[in-house]
């Protein structure tokens, strides 16, 4: 199959978006044909659906059925610049949100974002000894490795420990630096059985603001959290009940391509 694909870059967490209603019994084998195509280094693939519901613009599934906040906002860019123009804000479906999710862009700084209603629900995983918070999000798990080098053999130890507990979608294993606001994203989805070093990863991003703010305990806060492929910034706000409104953004490239696969 030859087919256009649009190639994104949220901070360097390469993304491909593909359009055309594809079977989604066939998305495994898509995504895995395009991650392998050299050149690219393609870390993911979201698929471009018609919308559900009538207050939102459009719907993009990811290849495991995660939720992935750089796909999001890389989704959201393509939008704005298909079918609207400036700086908009609009509602967009995404595969592992229950709910819609707020995008907004300016395609003349070529920068997208979204916003979240996320829950404070920080568990604790025990490894050897050491203890690591766990932030839950909607469609995907994100284990902080606070301070630490990244090392395979203890994100293979997490992996399994997470399995084992909680069998999520996706997980993600952040190594963050919490001093000098550095991050190395790793993400292992359940479906494609894959295992990712990201550029960057939007809601560990998320994840991680959620807890540096607890620990803060601030009613608001902002961070700049620098990855291998660039910066992604959050402002989280805290709101009643243990919810915190979190923004996330950036600057986005879009390319478009005609891939075989």
């Amino acid at each position: 199959m030859r087919k256009e694909v649009i190639i994104a870059n949220p901070a360097g967490n390469i993304t491909a978006l593909v359009p055309g209603n594809i079977n989604s019994e066939h998305y495994t084998e898509i995504a895995e044909s395009l991650m392998a195509i050299p050149g690219y280094n393609i870390e993911q693939v979201g698929f471009i659906q018609e919308p559900k519901l009538d207050n939102t613009i459009g719907r993009l599934e990811m290849m495991g059925g995660e939720f992935c906040a750089n796909a999001s906002r890389s989704f959201a860019m393509f939008l704005a610049f298909e079918e609207l123009q400036g700086e908009k804000e609009f509602l967009i479906e995404v595969s592992g949100a229950e709910t819609p999710v707020l995008a907004f862009t300016n395609t003349n700084e070529s920068t997208a974002g979204i916003e979240l209603m996320v829950e404070k629900k920080i568990t604790e995983l025990e490894i050897d000894g050491e203890i690591f918070p766990v932030v839950h999000l909607e469609g995907i798990l994100h284990v902080l490795a606070l301070d630490m080098k990244e090392d395979e053999n203890l994100t293979a130890r997490v992996l399994h420990k997470v399995k084992t507990l909680y069998n999520p979608e996706a997980t993600g294993v952040m190594y963050l630096d919490t001093n000098a606001l550095t991050m190395v994203p790793l993400v292992y989805v359940a479906q494609t059985d894959t295992l990712i070093r990201e550029g960057s990863c939007g809601s560990g991003t998320v994840a991680a603001s959620l807890y540096l703010c607890n620990e803060k305990d601030a009613d608001y806060a902002e961070f700049d959290i620098v990855q291998p492929g660039g910066s992604i910034n959050a402002s989280i706000k805290s709101l009643d009940n243990d919810m915190y409104r979190i923004k996330i953004g950036g600057y986005i490239e879009l390319q478009s391509h005609f891939l075989d696969f």
